[in-house]
């Protein structure tokens, strides 16, 4: 008996054994996330919450409808731009009641707005104009680091202009194709 007893116990001890080195196969699952984007370029953080100063000018500097001043350059530096061509641009802001190519001039805290006046913004050729709310497409070189140069100015909408502030508080959005 004594004999029976051991080869029970040395069964159980191999099979104990047998299970902590050779587990029994179990089924599990694996999850692999992830995203797969459009390529697009980085706005340059020197190029984000810009203000621009276009000047002072009296009603009489504008002769008649269509007199610009106050043009003033500015610019959108763009990073990461490997193989772009192109991107559509944006400027969110008011259009101007009298003519919706241009954007209109808001007031100040307790002040009120010029009227008879609005914002132009056009590309640096002086080709294009960029209305409000309206995605215009500019060209890109296709190089890593890309610079959307821009003019903004004063035009006379309307033949009577009434004074006050001058200020467009417009937000950019740039899609990439």
């Amino acid at each position: 008996m004594d004999g029976l007893i051991k080869k029970q116990i040395l069964a159980c001890c191999t099979l104990l054994l047998g299970s902590v080195l050779f587990p029994s196969a179990a089924e599990t699952q694996l999850e692999f996330s992830g995203e797969i984007v459009a390529t697009t370029c980085e706005i340059e953080t020197n190029s984000k919450e810009q203000s621009y100063v276009l000047g002072e000018f009296q009603t009489n500097e504008f002769p008649s409808v269509g007199s610009e001043v106050g043009q003033q350059a500015f610019t959108i530096k763009l990073d990461h731009c490997w193989s772009m061509n192109s991107a559509e641009v944006t400027f969110k802001a008011e259009p101007d009641s009298n003519n919706s190519d241009y954007f209109k001039l808001q007031k100040t805290d307790g002040g009120k707005a010029a009227t008879g006046v609005a914002l132009k913004i056009i590309d640096q050729s002086g080709s294009i104009i960029y209305k409000p709310n309206t995605a215009t497409s500019t060209p890109l070189t296709g190089k890593e680091k890309e610079e959307l140069k821009f003019y903004a100015s004063y035009i006379k909408t309307v033949s009577a202009i009434e004074p006050g502030s001058a200020n467009v508080y417009a937000d950019f959005v740039i899609n990439y194709k």
